[in-house]
């Protein structure tokens, strides 16, 4: 059972100062696997990385994939590849956590999630998880579980890099029943047909080319995906998924400037086009299509020193442009949404041992829909966080958010703490969170499957964590965290009668739980990793209380990742696994999913500028569910290409320079 993954702990010896994407500086400091670990000095939070060379490594399919071997957190997935998915941090999932792209949400102010199918694992540079709602890196309201913040590629050194990588993934294949079959008889048995061995492919590739002023990026890429898996229906019998055929494909590019006075500028923009078939439940007949097409451009402007030295600022705008179109035998729906956010950040050093950072953020949604209407939604503040450092040894980082809601400002206070003693780190946050419901949670009309619910509440919540790392250079890391959320007026789908899905103020919510995490230091070649995560939750309203000990749905008590990834010149060899105990699907506790374990083989081995690559997804061929009627993929195999080319222009030589030098000077 592996696991390939940063362990988020922070190096004593972690002294590289970087600037941070929000004005800020945090310290960093780079393991021998080459991942980057922050919050080493001047964080209280836990902050964990990704690069694009540990992503490579595990060869993921989509971002879900990525967030449970990379991060080991749960995942809900909704079937194959361009399914949509929903994370789990610490008992809490869906508009919860925030996602992030260069540090700008992209959570639906439609639906409250973050579509994590529309984004191309390719353009990933890196990839940062903050757990829990004690961020003050971003300090956006709403996020309580945590935050993700995908870091796409903008610049690379001079001169000039071309990429490429293409793939083709089949599952295992068996006999299995037809739908329409209910038989046992081995006769009526089919075998995978040829085709299927052909399943699902897969193409990236993108251009960067600049120079020390100005670098240009351009990429796209492009998937086929039949998702014809086997799985076992509600009889354990072995069946195939069918009529989710899905064809996407997107294209981004960005453009980068740096500017006399230590400023920079950076324009980018990508499209998403997807083509989709829904089959829904495993006993749906009704097969739905979703067409969806995603346009975003974003401008951000970064200035390291504004007439001092001691002051830096940034300010970011972006519009996104949402439109997905539904079709199933019960009619046709549009659902169109514009997004406009505009995040401005400035950092101020007052002295040695006191730093100050000041922002805002801005977003409107404006959502047109034949299900929903017309609606508008405003969500932003103002915050303020003093980074107080007492020798370099203590740290106190209190802050304050101002979220707008109905005319009047909410607080949403947060107090961060950290203290380094030898190859030890003590940490500390405490906060408060806030969260309002999302559009279809208001307004979403009555129809055969839900209903929207226009008296929601605003949810209110307190929590905090603390914990203890240790790291010896060159031995082993390791860290335990305890962590606690209270939410008030909680808001979760629920069964409303009539086959009908409601969402409800459920009162009361408490998870609490740790987190243990360990990885080793002593070779480059070879490192070993175990992460553990233990949840308990309890839904508490008129009707239950803790006796009756009734759990928060699809938060499984204990979350399980081991791994061990071996390292050479020319490649890697990595082995990597999940495990997942049951899971509610309500609270009301009724129907639970069964435990589950994937076991994954990653295999690459380059050729100078080629790396072929193999990957075996879910190897043990384990047959589970992410979600009540959804099954999730059975064995897979990948065989894939990828070509990495980095150049640099030719210099000119004396001939060719257009500058007469003087011969009377020697250089």
């Amino acid at each position: 059972i592996f696991a390939l993954i940063t362990i988020p702990i922070a190096p004593q010896d972690a002294t590289t100062d970087t600037d941070s994407s929000d004005g800020t500086y945090t310290d960093a400091g780079e393991d021998q696997n080459g991942s980057t670990v922050y919050a080493s000095q001047k964080e209280t939070q836990v902050i964990s990385e990704l690069t694009a060379e540990d992503i490579k490594k595990m060869n993921p399919a989509d971002i879900k994939e990525l967030l449970t071997k990379g991060f080991s957190i749960s995942v809900k997935n909704y079937g194959g590849y361009g399914s949509v998915g929903s994370i789990n941090i610490r008992g809490l999932g869906g508009g919860r956590i925030l996602v992030l792209i260069d540090g700008v949400p992209v959570n639906s102010g439609q639906s409250g999630d973050a579509d994590l199918s529309k984004i191309n694992i390719a353009d990933i540079e890196s990839i940062q998880l903050i757990k829990g709602g004690s961020d003050t890196k971003f300090n956006f309201s709403g996020a309580v579980g945590g935050v993700i913040n995908i870091i796409t590629s903008k610049r690379s050194e001079a001169g000039y890099k071309v990429w490429a990588d293409i793939s083709n993934k089949f599952y295992y294949p068996d006999f299995y029943f037809p739908k329409d079959s209910d038989t046992s008889d081995n006769d009526e048995r089919k075998f995978t047909a040829w085709y299927d061995f052909f399943d699902t492919q897969s193409w990236k590739s993108g251009l960067g080319v600049g120079n020390e002023r100005v670098y240009l990026t351009i990429g796209g890429g492009g998937n086929r995906a039949v998702n014809h898996y086997l799985y076992t229906d509600n009889n354990d019998k072995k069946r195939e998924r069918t009529d989710n055929e899905i064809y996407d494909g997107s294209a981004n590019g960005s453009i980068d400037f740096k500017l006399p006075m230590y400023m920079n500028l950076n324009a980018g923009g990508n499209y998403y086009y997807g083509n989709k078939n829904m089959p829904g439940t495993i006993n749906n007949k009704d097969i739905g299509k979703q067409i969806d097409h995603d346009a975003s451009g974003r401008i951000s402007f970064d200035a390291d020193m504004v007439g001092s030295e001691r002051v830096d600022t940034e300010l970011t705008t972006s519009y996104r442009y949402n439109i997905l179109d539904w079709d199933d035998d019960y009619g046709h729906d549009t659902h169109k949404l514009h997004n406009v956010t505009v995040i401005n950040k400035w950092g101020f050093i007052a002295c040695d041992w006191l730093t100050a950072n000041i922002g805002g953020d801005f977003t409107y949604d404006y959502s047109d829909s034949t299900s929903t209407g017309y609606h508008s939604l405003f969500n932003g503040g103002g915050y303020v966080t003093l980074n107080f450092n007492i020798k370099n040894t203590v740290k106190i980082i209190p802050s304050v958010k101002a979220v707008y809601y109905e005319d009047y400002p909410v607080f949403v206070p947060k107090l961060g703490f950290s203290a380094n003693i030898k190859d030890f780190t003590l940490k500390a946050n405490f906060f408060r969170t806030y969260t309002m419901p999302s559009v279809d949670d208001l307004y979403w009309p009555a129809d055969s499957f839900a209903k929207g619910n226009p008296d929601l509440k605003p949810e209110d919540g307190l929590g905090g964590d603390i914990g203890l790392s240790y790291y010896k250079q060159g031995y082993i890391r390791g860290e335990t965290v305890l962590f606690a959320n209270y939410i008030k007026d909680m808001i979760l789908w629920q069964p409303a009668g009539q086959g009908l899905w409601q969402p409800e103020n459920v009162d009361r919510a408490l998870t609490f739980g740790a987190e243990i995490n360990l990885s080793t230091d002593f070779s480059k070649y070879v490192n070993f990793t175990a992460n553990y995560t233990f949840t308990m939750s309890y839904c508490l309203n008129d009707d239950y209380d803790f006796n009756d000990d009734k759990r928060l749905s699809y938060t499984p008590m204990h979350v399980l990742g081991l791994g061990v990834n071996f390292n050479w010149i020319t490649g890697n060899l990595s082995l990597s696994g999940h495990y997942e105990s049951e899971r509610y699907t309500s609270t009301t506790n009724t129907v639970k999913l069964g435990q589950y374990f994937t076991l994954d083989i990653d295999i690459s081995q380059k050729i100078k500028f080629f790396t072929i690559y193999l990957a075996v997804k879910n190897a043990l061929n384990s047959f589970y569910y992410t979600v009540l009627d959804y099954p999730a993929q059975n064995g897979s195999i990948t065989l894939g290409l990828r070509f990495d080319y980095n150049g640099k222009f030719p210099k000119k030589s004396d001939g060719e320079n257009t500058e007469k030098k003087n011969p009377n000077i020697k250089l």
